[in-house]
């Protein structure tokens, strides 16, 4: 590759040429982006969707540890900006009347349950095994293992009473066991 000398603001500095093609083009491209997911601090395969030479369990652990990294960022983005601009937005709304509340419950409505993403597992059936059971061990409880999915428990059970109430009307059975 050559490089050639260009002006950039009264500044002479050096580029590449850009005729680079075949095998020296795809190196730069990966190189180039495994410094982008460095400075980024996630994972190459995962910000090229570059998967060659990954094998099953280096992808799982991989995933595991960039996917709790996003969770704590989630957890941060929750903590320094999302929840004081709800708090402030709140609280304007109500002392000016757009949004028609009592004052004297702020502190009620000034409470919410913020729900960032979350993923499916690599190994769902093993994933939703291992959450069974520490439900039945009483390490877990449902509505933590509910949250963890980015669900909410409560509407959770509020769907299930439904569902029931469907079957129920339309005459279906409920199996005796639970379908593994």
């Amino acid at each position: 590759m050559k490089a050639k000398q260009v002006k950039v603001r009264n500044e002479t500095q050096w580029c590449a040429d850009g005729r680079i093609n075949g095998k020296r083009k795809r190196m730069f491209v990966k190189s180039t982006l495994r410094g982008i997911a460095a400075g980024l601090g996630v994972s190459y395969n995962m910000l090229a969707n570059d998967l060659e030479g990954v094998n099953y369990s280096s992808i799982r652990a991989g995933l595991l540890d960039e996917r709790s990294h996003y969770m704590a960022v989630q957890k941060w983005f929750i903590e320094t900006l999302v929840t004081p601009v709800f708090e402030g937005w709140l609280e304007t709304n109500i002392l000016n009347g757009t949004i028609n509340l009592p004052t004297a419950k702020l502190d009620k409505f000034n409470a919410p349950d913020w729900k960032p993403r979350r993923w499916a597992w690599v190994d769902p059936l093993k994933d939703q095994q291992a959450s069974v059971l520490a439900v039945e061990n009483q390490l877990k409880s449902k509505r933590q293992v509910v949250s963890e999915m980015g669900g909410d428990y409560e509407s959770v059970l509020r769907e299930i009473k439904q569902d029931e109430e469907l079957a129920d009307d339309v005459g279906l059975e409920k199996p005796s066991e639970p379908v593994a």
